[in-house]
């Protein structure tokens, strides 16, 4: 739960060994290059006429599209280095996958035209005669095909008719036939029936025989046909199978040849040598120098760094990239922080503080046995597919804790004992007997998420001025409304109001009052001068402020604190809020499902009201209450200590694209 300290690190050797250099750096995948040369900022794609990989790499891509082979387009290390090998590989590999799909496409369209052809012929069974014979005809056209059964009463109007035209089948949309004209009619034939809408079918000169002769003929063509076309596929199949790996393997030396070319033209040459300069973790620093001892002319030195491991002012022009290092159980969560913006460097990694927080939240004001593990259940499943699988796995089993606690087990409270039936618990809260639901403590809940807020934000505070003093910002850390000041403030309002006002012990006094509220006060109303004061800063603005313009922004400064208080206060009030809103969905599923009648028969309909209900409760308020906890989480909490704006560590190539 932490940010990866960066080392900052100048590789330097002869030209002759840059390729070799940043192929090395590039399997490392630990070294964060820094590229200044114009048009290298943004990573352009590098498959161009210019790389002499572009075309290969091309060429691999559109065989794995063929194959339906996913290829990694990320960092893959390849088990081949031979770039030689590698390129025939390639080409030898779309050559005989050329082969084998324009196979695939002349069987495809061989069996397409002969079964349409097989699909009129068969309408035209009761034909007695050759077709041969048919197609000797010098004086007489010929025309097979199929026209709308609408356009066939059509042909009665016309009184004078040249053609003589014969049907052999019909159904609903269709009459399969044949006309008949003289050659000196064709033509003017011709275009009435193409006015009816006529579709020819072009006889081919194979068939031979009549009707029935040829249905068999072409029967027994397409089943040759297929059986080509099922070995041809099986062949593309055999070739998936076989180049699966290897496939992968070429790419991904393609990739990394692809963008070492384009690195080496953008780094800086001074004379016969080459500096690359860029950012490795330190943990990895002496393994990521290591990796360099083949290269005897090659020196991997580290900038100085002092005591509070900042970068020296050399690399200081270049801000360390961020990379935040956390567990498996919390790494989902970097999602959510990376949506906020990356913590500066130095900062602070808040993935830890927000995956307790939104975890413990989400399962309070979700608190179902049954659903949650429906929840967790669904996330462990689609843990390959979908990116916010593996936070639904961990919110789910927080959902399904607190729902034993609430008692509720798919909306039924009468499987587990809530904890507001046992003895101690409901005296505790001033009930003389067990509150039948959670509705009857509603008031409790109330001030059980009003205490979750308030216990969130002084957290949040303490957090902040830590933060603040790691980066030495004095004025945040001790004057400002979420600093020092703010947290004496905010506590001590917040202890009077629930000791006075709240349980009736007497804590407001003049000493009370002035040096826990007032003083405060004070203290972030004059944050500026007092922050300028302890910076021994000589100008604190550019421009100078009057004194009435500095106490009319004072003022309103404050009033903007005293509302952002309450109102940040105030919107924990949805936690209990959407814990009573679980309960009462359930209550109107039980409805449905006549589970509130006072004898109730479980039928086939209640089975289906209760499955559709907890389906449509987990769906939509699992998704609600998903927001709102990102909600808190990004304006309650975020907004008080985080600092965004880091850069994110990219390995080498990464931020390539291909």
């Amino acid at each position: 739960m932490s940010i990866e300290k960066m080392s900052f690190v100048t590789i330097a050797g002869p030209t002759k060994d840059l390729d070799k250099a940043l192929c090395i750096s590039y399997d490392t995948q630990a070294f964060n290059l820094i590229l200044d040369k114009e048009g290298m900022i943004n990573k352009n794609p590098v498959r161009n006429d210019n790389n002499p990989y572009g075309k290969l790499i091309s060429e691999a891509l559109r065989i794995s599209e063929g194959l339906n082979l996913k290829i990694e387009r990320k960092y893959k290390n390849p088990k081949i280095s031979d770039i030689g090998s590698t390129e025939e590989y390639i080409n030898n590999l779309g050559k005989t996958y050329d082969s084998v799909t324009e196979k695939i496409a002349q069987n495809k369209d061989f069996i397409t035209e002969h079964e349409n052809i097989y699909k009129l012929i068969k309408h035209l069974a009761g034909l007695e005669v050759d077709f041969e014979d048919i197609f000797k005809c010098k004086m007489i056209s010929i025309r097979f095909g199929r026209m709308p059964v609408d356009s066939v009463p059509k042909l009665e109007y016309y009184s004078k008719k040249d053609f003589v035209y014969i049907s052999f089948d019909e159904d609903e949309d269709w009459s399969w036939g044949v006309y008949f004209t003289s050659k000196a009619k064709k033509q003017v034939t011709d275009s009435v029936f193409d006015s009816l809408y006529f579709e020819r079918t072009h006889i081919p000169e194979f068939l031979k025989g009549n009707a029935s002769d040829s249905i068999n003929l072409l029967q027994k063509m397409l089943a040759e046909e297929r059986e080509k076309l099922a070995s041809a596929q099986n062949k593309l199949k055999e070739l998936t199978i076989q180049n699966k790996t290897k496939l992968a393997d070429a790419y991904a030396l393609l990739r990394k040849m692809a963008i070492t070319h384009e690195i080496s033209d953008a780094a800086e040459i001074i004379g016969k040598s080459y500096y690359l300069s860029g950012y490795v973790p330190t943990r990895k620093l002496n393994w990521f120098i290591n990796k360099f001892d083949k290269l005897e002319e090659t020196v991997v030195t580290m900038q100085a760094q002092n005591n509070e491991n900042e970068p020296s002012p050399e690399a200081e022009e270049n801000s360390p990239p961020v990379l935040l290092k956390n567990n498996r159980v919390i790494k989902p969560f970097e999602m959510f922080v990376n949506m906020y913006g990356l913590p500066s460097y130095d900062g602070i990694d808040p993935t830890g503080y927000f995956a307790i927080s939104y975890i413990l939240l989400y399962g309070i004001m979700f608190g179902d046995l049954g659903q949650g593990l429906v929840i967790a259940l669904l996330g462990f499943i689609l843990k390959d597919k979908f990116p916010l699988a593996p936070i639904m796995s961990r919110i789910g089993f927080s959902s399904a804790f607190f729902g034993i606690i609430y008692g509720s087990v798919f909306g039924f409270e009468t499987i587990i004992t809530p904890f507001f039936h046992h003895e101690v618990i409901y005296k505790f809260l001033g009930y003389d007997s067990p509150p039948e639901n959670l509705f009857q403590i509603a008031n409790v809940l109330i001030i059980f998420a009003l205490f979750i807020g308030v216990f969130l934000i002084l957290t949040t505070m303490a957090v902040n001025i830590g933060v603040s003093i790691k980066r030495k910002s004095w004025g945040n850390a001790f004057f400002g409304a979420n600093g020092l000041a703010g947290f004496i403030l905010y506590a001590s309002i917040i202890a009077l109001a629930g000791l006075q006002l709240g349980l009736g012990i007497k804590v407001a006094s003049p000493l009370y009052i002035i040096l826990l509220i007032i003083l405060p006060l004070v203290v972030i109303f004059m944050r500026e001068p007092l922050t300028k004061l302890v910076t021994k800063e000589k100008n604190f603005d550019e421009e100078k402020q009057s004194v009435g313009s500095f106490i009319g922004m004072g003022f309103i400064e404050m009033f903007e604190v005293g509302l952002t208080y309450l109102s940040n206060t105030m919107s924990f009030l949805r936690v209990g809020g959407f814990i009573l809103s679980h309960a009462g969905m359930m209550l109107v599923v039980a409805q449905f499902g006549g589970m509130n009648a006072p004898d109730p028969k479980i039928g086939v309909g209640t089975i289906i009201a209760y499955v559709l209900g907890n389906a449509i409760v987990i769906f939509i308020e699992g998704f609600l209450v998903g927001i709102q906890v990102l909600r808190l989480e990004f304006y309650e909490i975020f907004s008080r200590f985080y600092v965004a704006g880091g850069k994110q560590f990219i390995p080498l190539g990464n931020d390539f694209e291909i």
